[in-house]
Order: C-alpha cells, then structure tokens, then sequence
C-alpha cells in the first residue's frame, strides 16, 4: 500500500492545475489570438487565473465552461457579467453550467461585439 505525503499530493494537485490553466491558455491563444496578442505568458496566465475564479463565482468549473467563459471575456471585456445586466442574470441563474453557456452565446447573436481585448492591468 501507498502512503502520499501532504507535501506529496500538494505537488500532485499543482501539476493538475497547472496542466488545466496550460490547455486553457492554449485554447484561448488559438481561438482568440487577438484578445490575448499583447500579453506575455506570466500577463496570460494571470488573465486566465482571474477569469477562472469569476467564472467559478458563477458555478462554472470544467474545463469547458472555463474556455466558453473566457470566449465571451474576448467578445465583450472583463467583467462583462456586471456591465450586462443580461448575462448577470443567466451566470447568477440556477441552470447547469452548460445551460448558461447555452444562454449566454445565444444572448451573444444578439449583443454588439466590444473590445474585449485582454490587458495586463484588467481587473
């Protein structure tokens, strides 16, 4: 039998997390090279950190929802949720996380594009 350490099955959760905000990254770089163009990898991954934990807020947890989360950031800015009373309304809702990314690229076929173009100083 195998014994993991505290210590031990801290880095193991580190080396998750730090795999999930890789291919996170690497999605939005693909798919939305325009919104994250200016930033540097440290300017990057603080960008993802701070839209995984809003996202989070919302109920949003997979990978998925993450990706889907930061796609909207690209299209409409940081903290789109509080400048559109709208997609406040389908994150703060009792749907399942899918069912509010659903909602909320529907909503998006109606909403003017904004630039959503990710800064190192977005709060």
């Amino acid at each position: 039998m195998f014994l993991i350490r505290d210590h031990q099955e801290t880095r193991l959760r580190e080396g998750a997390r730090n795999a999930f905000l890789e291919r996170v990254e690497q999605h939005i770089v693909k798919a939305h090279p325009e919104c994250v163009a200016d930033l540097d990898p440290a300017h990057l991954r603080q960008f993802v950190e701070r839209n995984w934990e809003a996202a989070r807020g919302f109920g949003l947890t997979s990978e998925r929802s993450l990706c889907g989360y930061l796609e909207i950031v690209c299209r409409l800015g940081d903290d789109f949720a509080s400048k559109h009373s709208w997609a406040e309304t389908i994150l703060k809702g009792a749907d399942y996380e899918d069912r509010k990314l659903t909602r909320l690229r529907e909503k998006l076929n109606s909403v003017p594009a904004t630039n959503g173009a990710a800064t190192a100083h977005s709060q």
